[in-house]
């Protein structure tokens, strides 16, 4: 046995396994979460932020994950996701 600092891909077997076993468990979660992933691009089509959320079981929002680069926040970035989000789940 060996315990050691994770690394990306580390984290995503983690994720995925953990997801995986979720579902078998409680299948019926496979069809209670609609997923809104959005990234938003500077102008020269790079990503510089993005925000992880989806539509869960009691029909609400739900965010994971919302971040913006360091450089581009208090510019209107973040705030365009969530605006975009909101849109996308009233839909």
């Amino acid at each position: 046995m060996k315990i050691d600092i994770c690394n990306k891909e580390d984290i995503k077997a983690i994720v995925d396994g953990l997801n995986a076993y979720n579902l078998e468990k409680v299948s019926a979660l496979s069809s209670i979460w609609t997923p809104l992933e959005f990234n938003i691009k500077n102008n020269n089509d790079v990503v510089v932020g993005g925000v992880l959320a989806g539509i869960n079981y009691w029909n609400g929002l739900e965010i994971k994950i919302l971040w913006v680069e360091e450089n581009y926040r208090q510019q209107g970035f973040g705030s365009a996701l969530l605006s975009h989000l909101e849109h996308e789940a009233k839909i």
